[in-house]
């Protein structure tokens, strides 16, 4: 976050409210008290992902694999789906509402697809729906395991969000959008 900060300190902010950035310095904190308990894969996201006949997925490209956050491969994986596959066929409050709703852990793949259909025209948006419930539902239980909660889900979705800004090859409105709907968790 060294990059965001160094920037911050040029003039530059991306267009976010001050309570944004505040959000991202709070989730950093929370972050790191889990930054390096578990080994982790670093750099998921679709290209790193083989599927082999259509169900049995590998990972590949182990090059920055290390210690890190338990929930930072399920959050990377969670929004690779909704910065690189997902199509955004609504206006940027309908996102920000699904991204509100996936940000709860209550809610059900089936339960958003139908709520938020003006988003599931498009088949692909209706498969990324559902991982990324998968994710979000696996990641909460990875950070049971390892000491952690919903808050460090909070924290690393909003910091890998805020990486995002970074990649010039993703949808950065919907990168916006996910940082939009974690900073209200951090006010």
């Amino acid at each position: 976050m060294k990059t965001f900060q160094a920037a911050e300190a040029r003039g530059h902010s991306w267009g976010f409210s001050p309570q944004a950035v505040k959000a991202r310095e709070q989730a950093e904190r929370k972050f790191s008290g889990l930054a390096s308990k578990v080994t982790v894969h670093r750099d998921i996201h679709l290209k790193n992902i083989l599927v082999r006949a259509g169900r049995e997925a590998h990972l590949i490209d182990y090059a920055r694999s290390g210690p890190g956050h338990p929930a930072v491969d399920l959050v990377r994986l969670e929004l690779s789906l909704l910065l690189s596959a997902f199509r955004q066929t609504a206006d940027i409050a309908t996102c920000e509402e699904l991204q509100k709703d996936l940000n709860s852990p209550l809610s059900d793949a089936e339960e958003l697809v139908k709520r938020h259909s003006a988003l599931c025209t498009w088949a692909i948006n209706r498969v990324c729906i559902r991982g990324m419930v998968e994710a979000r539902n696996s990641v909460v239980k990875l950070l049971k395991q390892n000491g952690g909660d919903e808050s460090d889900y909070f924290a690393a979705k909003c910091l890998v969000a805020w990486e995002a800004l970074l990649t010039g090859n993703l949808q950065m409105g919907l990168a916006a959008v996910v940082i939009l709907s974690l900073t209200e968790q951090f006010s």
